[in-house]
């Protein structure tokens, strides 16, 4: 999903920001801003002489800490932004979307309500929402969310496309039962699947371990996956006919009688798997042949859920 953050994403190349920097030392955040300024743009350097600037600094430096994936010192920033410019909805903003990051939900939805509060006319705020809403399978107010942003932009063809994505998918999931193991939760068909469920768990449970080892890395992120008829799949997610499973923040598989073998299933799941560790590891910034070449080796990697 697009954002366009209201034009205040980097222009510049920041200096790092220590995990440790004071929040009320206004001389150090002073000379750090000044630094910045001097770096960024010599004809535009003015020193920090209000809370107003003061709080652009807290922005700009929030957003640094953002990019660099340290959520606590961008939490920290934004927190003492918005204390000096409380009614400024760009705070909201960018603290809902930290949140969501880090899949604290409540604080997720509570600071983008109040973006959207105090920013009336900006669509960043809602859009953040809903891909939140989505993205935390709460699919019918992603769906009463893109509906409000269809009416306020009819012409907009992404918000269209979305809406009609997550209809789609209302449709299909809204019979499926859901089940959360662990860090997976998963939907399906429980008068057709729910055997192949228990089975897609034990299998993404070992590729938890096997390629965390392998990689160094165990995200404690929640992820969803969705067991499709294969019509279902189709429909839902526009594949090709030999598409066995598809990574688009959620884990999608389509069962058949071919599918479930279990030499074919610990495949397509390692593989589908180790899109999302990559995306993690990555931050979503990977080209796509690392995302491929990453996947490909993991799913040759034999598997203990061949054996079960």
């Amino acid at each position: 999903m697009r954002f366009v953050l209201l034009g205040i994403f980097f222009l510049f190349t920041l200096p790092a920001v220590a995990a440790s920097a004071p929040f009320d030392e206004a001389r150090n955040i002073q000379q750090q801003y000044e630094e910045f300024r001097r770096f960024g743009d010599t004809d535009s350097h003015q020193a920090i002489n209000s809370d107003d600037d003061l709080a652009e600094a807290y922005l700009l430096y929030g957003q640094k800490a953002f990019e660099a994936g340290d959520a606590e010192t961008a939490i920290n920033y934004f927190n003492a932004g918005r204390e000096l410019r409380p009614d400024d909805g760009r705070f909201s903003m960018m603290l809902g979307l930290v949140y969501a990051r880090i899949e604290d939900k409540p604080l997720a939805e509570m600071n983008l309500l109040e973006a959207i509060r105090l920013l009336p006319e900006a669509m960043e705020p809602r859009q953040m929402l809903a891909d939140h809403y989505y993205r935390s399978g709460q699919l019918s107010e992603a769906e009463e969310l893109l509906a409000k942003l269809k009416q306020l932009n009819p012409d907009d063809k992404d918000i269209a496309n979305q809406l009609q994505q997550v209809q789609r998918e209302i449709g299909v999931e809204t019979d499926m039962v859901s089940d959360v193991n662990s860090i997976f939760s998963i939907k399906f068909d429980d008068q057709v699947y729910s055997e192949i469920a228990d089975k897609v768990v034990a299998i993404l449970q070992d590729a938890y371990a096997e390629q965390g080892s392998l990689l160094n890395f165990y995200p404690q992120k929640n992820i969803q996956i969705i067991l499709y008829s294969r019509a279902d799949y189709d429909m839902t997610t526009g594949a090709p006919a030999w598409s066995a499973g598809r990574f688009d923040g959620k884990i999608r598989i389509p069962i058949s009688r071919h599918t479930v073998q279990h030499a074919n299933l610990n495949r397509i799941l390692a593989h589908e798997y180790n899109h999302f560790l990559a995306q993690q590891l990555s931050r979503g910034r990977a080209p796509a042949w690392f995302y491929e070449g990453l996947a490909m080796v993991a799913e040759s990697r034999p598997s203990k859920s061949i054996e079960h």
